[in-house]
């Protein structure tokens, strides 16, 4: 494939500014490019991958054809440097100049800075004024300085050495702050004058990057919040108990059970999957230190690790593996992790799947290598840069930057804590730290769960009006409400119990929940039994309710024989409770949440027990717990009871036949091998419109297409819309509501909804009909997605950022089990021609009338139409549609009229007075509104029309 593709300097200007916007290891790992060696683009002294540039903005140029691969052309001179040069663009080239020594390097350096403070034979340190370390390696044919920051100097290429990756070994005794297990940077020099600004830059880099005010503040409040405590040495039995114990219990665990299964070998499938299902024992396991299960990685992201294809779980396994069982630099390992990982999580339909990727990454080192890591959770980072650094933390679009600036707030924290004596032994005991004096206060006990719901309430209220994202001062106080109910003592009397709470993914939730889940029964609100606080729709009663997860019983059974089995299994489980009764649960399901459609009657279905609890009088916590006691009691004796007798032959599931070709060609008027034709097309192009004039069927045809493709007869896969003048965007994709207490909130559209269900069962094709699809203004009803519809771009690989949504929002991919099947009206005067860049990512197919079908006359046949009135329909209408298509002037084959007009419904009589009144009413005035402009014509065929009659 050749660079003569790129011809618009607009291309490469996108290209830089997506690579500034996600950073360069970002990019480079999403387009599947390595670091270049020789050439690289310059703008405002920045240097980019020249290779990697030239093939994305390629895809930028010409979205329809989509990036160039690495592997499709050669990155050299007469590629990419001429390719670009002619663009406008400067390319450096690295070895276009005499190579750049360490001895002429150590010249330079003493020049500047005077002769080196320390010394040996392979190495050379230099301490700044402000105190920080730089060394040089000797005797080399290149340029090696180790530094304690990433240079942001052009010429210089660096890589990040974290806690636990190998380095020179002369750093240890001449440079300690570069040396393990501190982070340090080994940059590549490629001139002197790229030294020169290295050197500028770094002599006024200060040492501590903290706002230590800010961090005295945090230190009081860790002291107050952890009686006892001296130093990390000393730190006393709170700190101990309530952060320490429990996760030096998981790095023992995980050395005792993860470490001996990892290989620098590709792991065999059985051996993947072992891996994969330890490291979620791992994490759910109930540790003896503190009697449950950890709280370093909430629950939706561990059952991501649990999985029943294996598979997947082999892909997970071997991305683990990778991960821990490698020697490269850990970040870098990470990244690749982050990566793999994370497209594992998007296949099986995870929300946020790079974020979970990370966190489980990110732990997973953390054990393995207390010094060197930490778990990267973005509530507790986002507050960190914040407050510590008054730096905003990177977006979901930039992991590798996330995981980065952790690593080097956690780094200079340990620092700043070895500076004032408290001695860290690790960054376990950094991550407490952050984690006491940001996320808990030493006031929690005070604060009563009536006081922290309303105030939850009161910032929700606020929040849900603006995009989804996360944001700490709410999440702080969902997790004090995870701790108050914890504490609560029916709670803390079941060890089972695990204490979980959502807001929403992606979009915020109409109905936030926090639920207690007995980690026997489930880890997950999609299934089994819970206990569940849900918060109407209008934020003015939280209801304490018994609830089935509905999530994979609908999976299983679809929607219409789900809600059956789910009310009989509420009815049996209610009879086993009959005490909650006289402690003021009703036993029913009529529970007022506000929701609307299919979530409210699931919801009612699922609701076994309730206690609403009005937001204006929530109890105490006394109150609380005695409304809590008896419910925790009833879910206890049901999911250690016996389980339910129920058959599914008493609520039978509709299972759908199977759909042939056969079955789709009865009553259509339409060859069977023009029916296939359309049909392979289809499967091929994977967007599709019928365009007829009225009556040819299209509605008719268009179902039984979907049926054939899909090869079952399943409403619940197919999706039909309208398109009108003043549809949208915010209809179609996402956009910004109203709610029922005033403001508003983001919303996915009807297409939006539709690829999720889609991407939650991946083995079967979902059909979207859009019928009028011309009606619409189609730029603005599709957006991005006029680029996401086409048939080659179906995958994670082409997500993009929806026109809407949040930085910290998941990209957006139409799965490659959608399909859209349009249909258009060739003979309506007031539409528009149909957008050119749509009609490029759809197939076309013309829909004839069928009164020449031999089926048609059976059809009217078998409705009991006499032979002259069947002779009439065909013969006549045969004539006018001929002289339709023959006036190419004002009509043509387009405005031919179809034979829908002339079926008759069941029981209908079918005779000669039919056949006038469908003339009269029907085709009369489609006459003279075809022959607007010459009336007598329009009169004249319809005499004719009655004349065969």
């Amino acid at each position: 494939m050749s660079l003569d593709l790129l011809t618009d300097p607009a291309a490469v200007y996108a290209t830089l500014d997506e690579y500034d916007q996600i950073g360069g290891e970002a990019f480079l790992t999403q387009y599947g490019y390595g670091r270049s060696r020789s050439f690289f683009v310059v703008r405002d002294g920045r240097m980019y991958d020249s290779k990697a540039v030239a093939g994305v903005a390629v895809g930028k140029q010409h979205p329809e054809r989509g990036p160039l691969k690495s592997d499709e052309f050669s990155g050299g001179e007469a590629t990419v440097q001429k390719t670009l040069e002619n663009l406008g663009f400067k390319v450096w080239r690295s070895d276009a100049v005499q190579a750049f020594r360490s001895a002429e390097a150590l010249e330079l350096i003493r020049k500047t800075w005077g002769p080196e403070v320390r010394g040996a034979k392979h190495i050379a340190v230099w301490t700044t004024p402000l105190g920080r370390e730089l060394a040089l390696q000797l005797e080399q044919e290149s340029v090696r300085i180790w530094v304690e920051q990433e240079p942001p100097v052009v010429g210089v290429s660096a890589a990040r050495y974290g806690a636990g990756d190998e380095r020179h070994t002369y750093l240890a005794a001449n440079a300690k702050r570069l040396a393990l297990p501190h982070t340090a940077w080994r940059a590549v020099v490629s001139s002197e004058a790229a030294l020169q600004s290295l050197l500028d830059w770094y002599v006024g880099l200060e040492t501590q990057s903290l706002d230590l005010a800010e961090l005295e503040r945090l230190k009081r409040l860790f002291i107050e919040a952890m009686p006892g405590f001296t130093t990390f040495a000393d730190p006393g039995e709170a700190y101990l108990a309530e952060e320490r114990r429990y996760k030096d219990e998981l790095v023992s665990i995980f050395h005792e059970e993860i470490t001996p299964r990892l290989s620098t070998e590709v792991l065999q499938d059985n051996q993947a999957v072992a891996l994969a299902e330890a490291y979620h024992g791992l994490l759910t396991r109930k540790l003896i230190s503190c009697g449950k299960a950890q709280n370093l990685v909430s629950w939706q992201a561990v059952d991501r690790l649990k999985t029943s294809d294996p598979a997947t779980a082999a892909q997970l396994g071997r991305a683990l593996n990778t991960l821990l069982g490698h020697e490269d630099v850990a970040t870098a390992r990470l990244d690749r992790f982050v990566a793999e990982a994370g497209e594992t999580f998007r296949q099986a339909g995870a929300s946020g799947p790079l974020g979970i990727a990370r966190l489980l990454g990110s732990c997973a080192l953390m054990l393995q290598n207390p010094e060197g890591f930490v778990a990267v959770r973005t509530d507790l980072f986002e507050r960190a840069a914040s407050q510590l650094k008054r730096e905003k933390f990177p977006s979901y679009a930039d992991e590798p930057a996330r995981i980065r600036l952790a690593l080097s707030l956690c780094e200079d924290l340990r620092d700043a804590l070895n500076d004032a004596g408290w001695a860290p032994r690790d960054l376990i005991d950094v991550q407490s730290f952050l984690w006491v004096a940001l996320m808990q206060k030493n006031d929690d006990a005070s604060e009563s769960f009536a006081e922290l719901t309303r105030l939850f309430l009161e910032q929700y209220r606020d929040v849900r009006q603006t995009p989804f994202k996360t944001t700490p001062d709410l999440w702080a106080v969902m997790d004090k409400l995870k701790a108050m109910l914890e504490r609560t003592p029916s709670v803390a009397a079941r060890p089972h119990l695990q204490v979980d709470w959502s807001l929403g993914k992606g979009v915020w939730a109409s109905i936030p929940w926090i639920a207690l889940m007995d980690e026997r029964e489930t880890t997950s609100t999609q299934r089994g039994l819970y206990v569940v606080f849900l918060v109407s729709r209008d934020m003015e009663v939280v209801h304490l309710v018994l609830l089935q997860g509905t999530t994979d019983v609908v999976n299983e059974h679809k929607r219409s024989g789900a809600m059956p089995l789910l009310r009989a299994r509420s009815e049996a489980y209610r009879a086993r409770v009959p005490e909650l009764a006289e402690y003021g649960f009703r036993l029913d399901g009529d529970i007022a949440l506000g929701a609307e459609g299919w979530r409210a009657q699931s919801y009612e279905a699922s609701t076994i027990a309730h206690l609403p609890l009005m937001v204006e009088d929530l109890p105490s916590d006394e109150a609380l717990d005695a409304a809590l006691e008896p419910l925790l009691a009833a879910y206890q004796r049901i999911i250690e009871g016996a389980p339910l007798d129920i058959k599914e032959e008493e609520h039978p599931m509709p299972v759908e036949a199977p759909y042939s070709i056969d079955e789709a060609m009865r009553g259509l008027f339409l060859d069977r091998a023009e029916f296939e034709r359309i049909l392979e097309i289809w499967r091929d192009k994977k967007n599709l419109v019928l365009q007829g004039a009225p009556g040819v069927g299209k509605s008719f045809i268009a179902r039984r297409l979907a049926y054939a493709l899909m090869e079952q007869k399943d409403a619940d896969r197919v999706a039909v819309v309208q398109f009108h003048q003043s549809y949208g965007y915010e209809d179609f994709i996402q956009g910004y509501r109203p709610t029922q207490v005033g403001g508003f909130e983001l919303r996915d559209g009807v297409f939006h909804r539709f690829c999720e269900q889609a991407r939650h069962d991946p083995s079967r094709p979902h059909v979207f009909i859009i019928d009028e699809i011309n009606r619409g203004n189609l730029s603005k009803v599709f957006g991005e997605l006029m680029l996401l519809i086409e048939h080659d771009k179906r995958s994670s690989d082409w997500a993009a950022r929806l026109a809407y949504a949040d930085e910290d929002a998941e990209p957006f991919y139409v799965p490659e089990n959608v399909f859209l099947l349009g249909m258009m009206n060739t003979a309506d005067r007031s539409l528009s021609l149909v957008d050119y860049a749509l009609r490029r990512r759809f197939a076309f197919v013309s829909l004839k009338p069928g009164f020449t079908s031999s089926g048609f006359g059976e059809h009217l046949r078998a409705r009991g139409a006499p032979p002259a009135v069947i002779s009439a329909v065909i013969q006549g209408m045969q004539e006018l549609n001929a002289a339709i298509a023959e006036d190419k002037v004002n009509l043509g084959p387009g405005f031919q009229i179809g034979h829908s007009f002339f079926t008759p419904a069941d029981g209908q009589s079918v005779g000669a007075n039919w056949f006038r009144r469908v003339v009269d009413t029907e085709i009369r005035p489609l006459l003279e509104e075809y022959w607007f402009d010459a009336p007598e014509r329009a009169e004249d065929w319809c005499a004719r029309l009655l004349a065969h009659a």
